[in-house]
């Protein structure tokens, strides 16, 4: 599909894990409610129908919610809570046969949350059913349901806790240099692409920061490519330590780094390449030969694309490359 919708709807459930849980859970629940809701209209069952679409509602707007707003943590968060206040709902109102929702609902909460939260539900949920007087028709059926409950949660559990360590792993992995250990230029690709979203949505000034080392093959001439590595981790180093908590800094190849500036204005992002040029040159060095650096900047504009935007930062490097090095050239 060539559709401009689609590939945007790929992108962000392939880029997105927790969003792309979310979704999956959300249109699950849905198509699988809806049909329960029609039937107990059909059958006059309207308390009962009510509740299923109002779940029916909450998923549809939780997932919208989180799409449009990219905070998909708190839409889990507030799934999860309307998932467990909807399951004691169910049980008091259709009583054991509300039980068969809850192992969806238990499992689904496992990857919603954290399994701290998740767990709370569990127990509130079986505290409700134990406490209710006259919910199990017998001794056995009380311990049956509590036991396969917990079992189930536990084995959950131990899953999810197992997938989430191995997708951040992976994404470890594949998201970082293996020379500098920061972000590599796979990592800065989303991250551009998460900052011209987030800019549309919030229209809070984002600006971008290409650094390239000043005559970095002498480094490797003189002393040889080990020495080279070493002048990378070091100005790795230094950048990633000198810049803001909300700044996101890459490499981006060879002897380029990148870095996302957010939030700022022209006038502070040109503040923030001008420094961080001049810093460089004044504090860090290799066999007593200085490193120094030169930086083309330019912020984020209303109806630009990532492609365009960092074409222009790319445009101001050259410009600070060939107008004498070691200096800032911000393209506002």
């Amino acid at each position: 599909m060539n559709n401009p919708f689609f590939h945007k709807l790929r992108y962000r459930l392939q880029s997105d894990f927790q969003l792309s849980v979310l979704c999956l859970i959300c249109a699950a629940g849905t198509a699988g409610v809806i049909p329960f809701a029609i039937y107990r209209a059909l059958q006059q069952q309207w308390v009962t129908c009510a509740i299923d679409i109002t779940l029916s509602a909450a998923l549809s707007s939780f997932a919208i919610f989180a799409w449009r707003t990219g905070k998909t943590a708190r839409a889990c968060q507030a799934l999860a809570l309307i998932n467990t206040l909807l399951a004691i709902v169910y049980l008091h109102t259709l009583g054991m046969t509300g039980v068969f929702w809850l192992y969806p609902l238990f499992v689904s909460n496992f990857f919603l949350v954290e399994r701290k939260h998740a767990w709370a539900s569990v127990l509130t949920i079986n505290l409700y059913m134990l406490f209710r007087p006259g919910f199990f028709p017998s001794p056995d059926q009380r311990f049956a349901l509590i036991a396969t409950s917990l079992l189930t949660c536990l084995l959950t559990h131990i899953f999810a806790q197992r997938t989430e360590q191995q997708r951040r792993q992976l994404e470890n992995i594949a998201s970082r240099d293996a020379l500098t250990g920061i972000a590599n230029r796979l990592n800065f690709n989303d991250e551009l692409i998460r900052a011209h979203q987030s800019f549309e949505r919030e229209q809070e000034g984002c600006g971008l920061l290409i650094i390239d080392i000043d005559h970095f093959k002498r480094f490797n001439d003189t002393w040889g490519h080990e020495a080279g590595d070493e002048v990378l981790i070091r100005l790795a180093r230094f950048i990633e330590g000198s810049v803001r908590k909300t700044d996101r800094f890459f490499r981006y190849g060879g002897e380029e780094f990148v870095l996302l500036a957010q939030p700022c204005t022209s006038a502070s992002l040109a503040t923030i390449a001008q420094k961080l040029c001049a810093q460089v040159a004044d504090n860090i060095s290799f066999n007593s030969q200085p490193i120094q650096i030169s930086i083309g900047s330019a912020l984020l504009r209303p109806d630009e694309t990532p492609e365009q935007w960092f074409a222009r930062a790319d445009a101001a490097l050259y410009r600070a490359k060939n107008g004498g090095r070691n200096q800032a050239i911000n393209e506002d």
